[in-house]
């Protein structure tokens, strides 16, 4: 997937990097866009990249690299892992960095359990 943020087109990086004519356009106006709405396209945007799986389940976060790669400072993405540590995706571990979530065996069950009841 590609993302486009202050009008700069990035592309992730991983194994899913190179996915053609998939593009998402995330624009922040600087005058317009106050700093929370930076912080939440950044969480939106990291939460997308677990998802998809540019982030890879098991995967140290390198906040400057992945900053670097949305185009944003590193506050506004460790401001995202926070949140997205507290939803359960990334796991913050003090002084060693942030790790993408591996889903246990019962969490996937659990998964696969709320989609069946959701499916007609």
């Amino acid at each position: 997937m590609f993302y486009a943020l202050n009008g700069i087109k990035k592309n992730y990086f991983g194994a899913n990097a190179q996915k053609a004519g998939e593009m998402e356009n995330i624009t922040v106006d600087g005058a317009a866009k106050r700093r929370h709405g930076i912080h939440e396209q950044t969480r939106n945007t990291i939460r997308d990249m677990i998802v998809s799986g540019a982030l890879v389940a098991g995967e140290r976060i390198d906040e400057k690299l992945l900053s670097e790669q949305i185009g944003v400072s590193k506050t506004p993405v460790r401001e995202a892992l926070k949140v997205l540590a507290a939803e359960g995706l990334v796991d913050l571990q003090a002084n060693r960095g942030s790790r993408v979530v591996k889903p246990s065996p019962e969490a996937i069950r659990h998964l696969f359990a709320v989609i069946a009841s959701l499916e007609p």
